[in-house]
């Protein structure tokens, strides 16, 4: 393709985003290269992601697609999004309140 021949790329295997939602333009931009664009939805808390699209199959833009098999999820009544699962952290080292040691 002209934009690896450009830029020297050999191979590219897949590229993702762990953003709120990536932009539409961006996935586009490297599914419409055969490069699978993976989206993925994880926060500090859940040292790591919960959530992607699918690597190999379909994928769809603005979508953190399925959830992984180790976490739950749901809406609190606020609409608020409860996790449950094993890499969630349990608390912070310093109290809200910014008190220090």
């Amino acid at each position: 393709m002209k934009v690896f021949e450009r830029y020297l790329i050999r191979e590219v295997v897949f590229a993702t985003a762990v953003v709120l939602v990536a932009f539409v333009a961006l996935f586009s931009f490297f599914e419409s290269l055969r490069i699978p664009f993976v989206e993925l939805y994880g926060m500090s808390e859940t040292a790591g992601f919960i959530s992607s699209n699918l690597f190999a199959g379909k994928r769809r833009a603005g979508s953190a697609g399925v959830l992984t098999p180790d976490h739950e999820v749901r809406f609190g009544a606020d609409g608020e999004l409860l996790l449950r699962g094993p890499l969630l952290l349990s608390g912070y080292l310093e109290p809200e309140d910014g008190a220090a040691i």
